[in-house]
């Protein structure tokens, strides 16, 4: 609160807030801490809360703003190894749309978007980390670059969209992920049954 005081002190009151709060550290949930897990829910989870409740008194004073939360394809499917980082960003799920509906008649705009992997120091701290599970069901796929992302979430953003989909892979996990959460959990079984054995061996 206090750096967001200090930042519409000097440059104005935020028109648009995008809160990019984010750790991750892979691991099994019986071999995590639950300092390591709970301190993915505290940064992921309660940082958006935090920055949002920093600048949402002076959006509804003016009548105006955007909230903008990234959350992540963690957000929409669980994945192996991944287990407080996925809860924290399917958290903001639930937050986002209670949010739109508490901001909107106050003419403040809320959007969520779920990226891909995206090439930033967290991902390159975060791949040694990964399990052979994590990795059979999502390394085959190249990061996107910090810029192609932002510039995605920006254009929809201005655009008044709530969801927002980098990809064709996160928009049909997205709108049709209920549908064909079977065949991927099926899929996924497989993948992390294959890098357990290849493990084995």
């Amino acid at each position: 609160t206090a750096a967001i005081e200090s930042c519409e002190a000097s440059f104005g009151p935020c028109d648009r807030l995008i809160s990019a709060a984010g750790i991750v550290e892979p691991g099994e949930l019986i071999s995590q801490t639950i300092e390591s897990f709970r301190s993915q829910i505290e940064c992921n989870l309660f940082g958006t809360v935090h920055a949002v409740r920093a600048v949402y008194n002076g959006m509804l004073q003016r009548q105006s703003g955007q909230i903008v939360i990234i959350s992540s394809g963690a957000g929409l499917i669980g994945i192996h190894g991944y287990s407080a980082y996925c809860a924290s960003k399917h958290a903001l799920s639930g937050f986002a749309e209670a949010l739109r509906q508490e901001a909107k008649p106050h003419g403040i705009a809320v959007s969520i978007c779920f990226p891909p992997d995206t090439e930033t120091p967290q991902l390159a701290a975060e791949l040694p980390l990964r399990s052979p599970g994590a990795s059979a069901i999502i390394g085959g796929r190249k990061p996107w670059s910090a810029a192609r992302v932002a510039s995605v979430i920006v254009k929809n953003a201005d655009r008044g969209r709530f969801q927002i989909y980098p990809g064709l892979e996160m928009a049909l996990l997205g709108r049709f992920g209920a549908l064909i959460a079977p065949v991927l959990r099926w899929h996924f079984d497989l993948k992390i049954a294959s890098a357990h054995k290849n493990q084995a061996h």
